[in-house]
């Protein structure tokens, strides 16, 4: 593509109407994938996560490992919780 038709040149271009496979397609193009979890550094990321504010602010987004964007978003501990309680009922059915 043609530099002149890059970005908000683009006919196609919708700015901050965009939907969320259209951002993170962008997002994923401008922010380069680091090697490890921007949270804990110890695994690769696979997840891309906003840190909230859903817009083209690069600095809004980081790349995480699955634990920690679980972790984030709450559902880690709500996991482990269900979890917890499975098997606090199947103990008690012994």
């Amino acid at each position: 593509m043609r530099i002149e038709r890059q970005g908000s040149n683009n006919p196609n271009w919708v700015g901050n109407e965009v939907k969320r496979v259209g951002l993170h397609r962008w997002v994923r193009k401008h922010k380069p994938e680091p090697e490890l979890c921007e949270h804990c550094g110890l695994k690769p990321p696979y997840d891309l996560a906003n840190k909230g504010i859903y817009d083209r602010d690069l600095s809004n987004w980081e790349y995480l490992c699955r634990r920690c964007h679980m972790a984030k978003d709450g559902r880690l501990a709500k996991s482990t919780e269900h979890i917890r309680r499975i098997n606090s009922t199947s103990q008690s059915e012994f």
